[in-house]
């Protein structure tokens, strides 16, 4: 998880929050199915 931040983190300059709120959705997503 705390590698997936990171990536957010480096490439938030490139590309457009939206994107970013996505991937996070989907990291949630993997963090229940998980569980």
């Amino acid at each position: 998880a705390r590698n997936a931040i990171t990536d957010a983190s480096h490439t938030i300059r490139g590309i457009d929050r939206v994107d970013v709120i996505n991937s996070w959705a989907k990291v949630e997503e993997g963090k229940n199915l998980n569980q």
